[in-house]
């Protein structure tokens, strides 16, 4: 595993070399989840980082603007330049690795983002874990949680008052970064960075159904990918605790490898 810093201002990337016996020629970019969802899903993909490198493909993960370790105050973040970040951070694993055949693996808000980035080159292979079709009601579900937390007396004695201002979660959330993900709306994307699109869903996948049956209605070659693991990424109680990913990881390196050498 390799650190490096990318764009301007920069971002802060953790690049892992493929260090299996048949190197593929294949990069996976790996675009996180935000807010509290990044913190739950850092331990979850720096495993499967590895272990897609151990199968021979050439990984990076990073931090978008304003978030983690890259540049950049988290009051600044914005959607549009996380939607740049993605496509950088493509270009920086093609100049890392030296490849040119790319696959990108979205997580939730980040899913939305990788199938909306700006600056992308082409993508072989699009993978959405639990993607937010939504960005409206995303937001309005992250609210509820945020207001259920405070009068919860397993996080505070007593009851908190809601005090004015953008924060929820305990992350930055102003208006401008609301609107632009309020605007974001998977289900009437007209323009995909792919041809092949991935859904990786642990649990009842009713939600999505209905969305991968548009997009193959759209001429995409578009599968839906199942696994028994559900993570509950709206529990409150489990806000502050890495989660436990259990066979997606394996649903997500089946896709990836899937009908590939």
């Amino acid at each position: 595993m390799e650190a490096t810093q990318f764009g301007e201002p920069p971002l802060f990337g953790l690049y892992h070399p493929a260090t299996g016996d048949r190197p593929r020629g294949r990069g996976v970019l790996i675009c996180p989840p935000i807010a509290h969802e990044h913190i739950r899903a850092h331990r979850a993909l720096r495993f499967l980082s590895v272990q897609l490198a151990r199968e021979g493909f050439d990984v990076l993960r990073f931090d978008y603007f304003g978030v983690g370790d890259s540049a950049g105050d988290s009051e600044e973040a914005q959607v549009a330049h996380w939607q740049a970040d993605v496509g950088a951070a493509a270009k920086e694993l093609r100049a890392l690795a030296g490849i040119e055949s790319l696959a990108v693996l979205g997580v939730r808000f980040g899913a939305t983002l990788a199938a909306t980035a700006t600056g992308l080159p082409a993508v072989e292979h699009l993978v959405l874990w639990d993607p937010v079709l939504d960005g409206q009601q995303y937001l309005l579900r992250m609210e509820e949680m945020h207001r259920a937390m405070l009068v919860d007396s397993r996080s505070f004695q007593h009851p908190r008052q809601e005090r004015p201002g953008p924060g929820l979660l305990g992350f930055p959330f102003g208006p401008s970064l609301r609107a632009g993900i309020s605007a974001c709306d998977l289900r009437g994307l007209h323009r995909w960075p792919s041809g092949r699109v991935t859904v990786v869903k642990g649990g009842d996948a009713s939600k999505v159904e209905p969305f991968v049956k548009e997009l193959r209605q759209r001429g995409i070659s578009a599968t839906l990918r199942q696994a028994s693991t559900a993570v509950d990424w709206e529990d409150r109680d489990a806000v502050g605790r890495s989660l436990t990913a259990g066979d997606v990881q394996g649903a997500i390196l089946a896709s990836l490898l899937e009908g590939r050498s």
